[in-house]
């Protein structure tokens, strides 16, 4: 076997490369530096490290040996001002609140009494609400009222007096009602005697 001199700037620098290639620190004997050569992967490049991915674009992710993603969506607070679909714009991926101020359209009812009974021996009837109506909530109350089989309505948009047609053909053939915060009372009646009962819906326009 040949022998060669080999000085040790020149080992130096090849076990400096063998660890430049594997981003090592390890020390070789140079009997081992052959090996460690085979064993560096075609292209030069061994993957160490983490990369941490926080954003959608293109990444080199080459030199990494694993990559932790969290790319968080870009959402978007819309306002709607009208029925229909909500839609994030571009550049956004989607609705992290949506404020609606539709106006208009019907508000809805309320059943602020349901069959209350009216009737006694007497023609002067009233039923009490649960709890004090306030008006202010309301566009117009709107009562049934309930004449044995017959069905009568009416509506009022305040508290006071308001008048129910009755379905007769008889003259001055109507009820006067007087409603107030907390009932609702038959005041003057016309016509023959029968039990009454009463719904009370507050309607928002």
């Amino acid at each position: 076997m040949s022998k060669v001199l080999v000085t040790e700037s020149y080992l130096s620098q090849i076990a400096n490369a063998i660890r430049s290639k594997f981003g090592s620190s390890e020390e070789y004997r140079p009997g081992d530096m052959g090996a460690a050569i085979l064993s560096i992967p075609t292209g030069g490049i061994v993957p160490t490290g983490t990369i941490n991915i926080t954003q959608n674009e293109t990444h080199d992710v080459t030199q990494y040996a694993s990559a932790n993603v969290n790319v968080q969506p870009n959402l978007q607070s819309k306002t709607a001002t009208e029925n229909g679909t909500v839609t994030p714009d571009t550049g956004y991926d989607g609705l992290s609140s949506v404020v609606v101020t539709v106006s208009g359209g019907g508000g809805g009812s309320t059943l602020l009494m349901q069959h209350g009974q009216v009737s006694d021996t007497s023609k002067y009837m009233t039923a009490f609400f649960t709890s004090p109506i306030d008006f202010s909530e309301y566009d117009v109350l709107l009562v049934f009222l309930y004449e044995d089989q017959i069905v009568h309505a009416g509506a009022t948009k305040e508290a006071g007096q308001f008048v129910i047609d009755r379905n007769s053909y008889s003259n001055e053939a109507f009820f006067t009602m007087n409603i107030t915060t907390t009932s609702i009372s038959c005041t003057r009646y016309r016509g023959d005697y029968l039990n009454l009962y009463v719904d009370v819906y507050g309607i928002k326009l």
